[in-house]
């Protein structure tokens, strides 16, 4: 992925590129961080709801 990004030729070279893509990796929220940097409390709440909402596990369905 940071090869391909790399190719477009922005402002990152490619080990930038590489170590941000690792840390995403590691931790996605990260991602989610970043890009909530500057919003408003709402949205960053109803983001925040929604993403927590992805870690919760399925419930469990009645059996029979």
């Amino acid at each position: 992925m940071a090869d391909r990004a790399g190719s477009f030729g922005g402002i990152f070279d490619k080990q930038a590129l590489a170590t941000v893509t690792e840390q995403w990796r590691r931790d996605p929220l990260i991602l989610l961080d970043a890009l909530l940097d500057e919003a408003d409390d709402v949205t960053r709440r109803r983001c925040l709801a929604a993403w927590s909402a992805l870690d919760r596990r399925p419930p469990l369905t009645q059996i029979g």
